[in-house]
């Protein structure tokens, strides 16, 4: 119901990824909560757990019979016979290269992963299928905002603006005004300067 849920009201791709994630924390489940049989036996406890056994890289995969079936069948054709130049007929192949389980993920996937549980919870609780979010008690993990840019002194601006005195700049109203910003520039704003500067 869920699945058909955000088929309707989430875009082909998330659909995907919100279905790859649901995958990979019902393996979680299965390995390692065998208390929890309903959505209502989970608790804030198990997200934690799984918090804990994704970043170490401990939930796996486990190949089902059918799929390595299926998968030896398609690689015996391919050996057997070229490949088609039809796509209807290579389109079975597509499933070889389709995606597993990544065991060794960021801190970022891990938090993307709990909302989408979080999303979970949120729609059983409107079908009244659980009363509470455990994952709203469940805390992300903290991820460090992205370093600021480097910027230029007033010397190295100077330097690097002492390049065009050989050349006639007829907008030198750039370089005038640039070197006596009172406020930092950043090599990006300087990259921006530089090509107006060079087209003067």
């Amino acid at each position: 119901e869920f699945g058909s849920h955000l088929t309707l009201n989430r875009s082909a791709g998330t659909a995907r990824r919100y279905g790859r994630v649901l995958k990979t924390f019902g393996l979680f489940i299965e390995q390692f909560c065998s208390d929890v049989e309903l959505l209502r036996d989970l608790k804030p406890s198990h997200l934690e757990v799984y918090k804990q056994r994704r970043i170490a890289g401990e939930i796996r995969e486990v190949e089902n019979e059918e799929d390595a079936r299926r998968e030896q069948q398609l690689r015996e054709e391919l050996a057997n016979q070229p490949i088609s130049g039809s796509p209807q007929a290579n389109a079975k192949y597509g499933w070889l290269g389709r995606k597993r389980l990544h065991e060794r993920v960021t801190e970022q996937t891990i938090n993307y992963e709990i909302d989408v549980v979080h999303s979970l919870f949120q729609f059983a609780i409107k079908r009244n299928l659980c009363f509470a979010n455990p994952v709203a008690a469940t805390e992300r993990f903290r991820i460090p905002k992205g370093s600021l840019p480097k910027f230029l002194s007033r010397e190295e601006l100077t330097k690097f603006f002492g390049v065009f005195r050989s050349r006639p700049i007829s907008a030198s109203a750039y370089s005038v005004s640039i070197c006596r910003r009172p406020t930092p520039l950043s090599s990006g704003s300087l990259a921006f300067f530089a090509l107006k500067l060079w087209d003067a």
